[in-house]
C-alpha cells in the first residue's frame, strides 16, 4: 500500500498568508519536521512584499 498524503490548513488571519502569530508557528515547525510547506497567497505577490517591507514584517 502506498503511502496518503496528510494535508492540513492553518489560518490565524484572514487577510494574509504566513502572517505572524499561529499560521508561522504552524509553518516553522512543519518546517522543523521536514515536512513540505506550501503556502497559498491571497494577493498579488509583489503587493504582498510592498506591504511587507512597507510594515517591517516577515
Amino acid at each position: 500500500m502506498g503511502s496518503i498524503p496528510l494535508l492540513v490548513g492553518v489560518t490565524g488571519h484572514r487577510e494574509s498568508a504566513l502572517a505572524a502569530g499561529a499560521d508561522t508557528l504552524v509553518a516553522e515547525v512543519a518546517l522543523e519536521l521536514g515536512l513540505d510547506l506550501v503556502a497559498g497567497v491571497p494577493f498579488d505577490v509583489d503587493l504582498g512584499r510592498a506591504e511587507q517591507d512597507a510594515t517591517g514584517s516577515n
